[in-house]
């Protein structure tokens, strides 16, 4: 497993953990409509991400996290996966932002489901970008043989 997910699930399960044992801390750095935009407390964009409802909710993503984190640092790089995690997380949540401060009671899920399917779907594009790739070459390659041969 690659160090920087290491520490981002390190950092993520004793946030959590720190939340579900103390009530004000997970209070003051939930995601909240209100606090985001009235008292313009942005770092809840960022900090939201890291605390869990319950240990079981901490449990799954992080098992998520274990099992596509490979795929996605083969695709995209350290770097890229960086991006893709904090930028996921910035962008769901001011999406959730923008759709809560016009309906508070749509379901918090609904925003981050849609970033998850556009996520997938661009690995697969790139997934199939490589097979395509690939098969081309092997196509060409197998054409100039028979060129030669002929």
């Amino acid at each position: 497993m690659n160090i920087v997910v290491l520490i981002i699930m390190a950092v993520t399960c004793i946030f959590s953990y720190m939340g579900l044992n103390n009530t004000s801390l997970f209070e003051k750095y939930k995601f909240n409509v209100g606090a985001i935009a009235n008292r313009k407390e942005y770092i809840r964009l960022i900090s939201s991400a890291f605390l869990h409802a319950d240990f079981m909710h901490l449990f799954f993503n992080m098992l998520s996290l274990y099992f596509f984190q490979g795929v996605v640092i083969h695709f995209f790089g350290e770097i890229g996966f960086l991006i893709v995690y904090f930028g996921s997380m910035i962008l769901g949540n001011l999406f959730s932002l923008q759709i809560y401060k016009n309906n508070p009671g749509i379901l918090l899920l609904v925003p981050l489901v849609l970033c998850q399917e556009l996520f997938l779907r661009l690995l697969q594009w790139h997934r199939m970008k490589s097979v395509l790739t690939s098969f081309q070459d092997g196509c060409l390659e197998h054409y100039t043989l028979d060129i030669q041969y002929t």
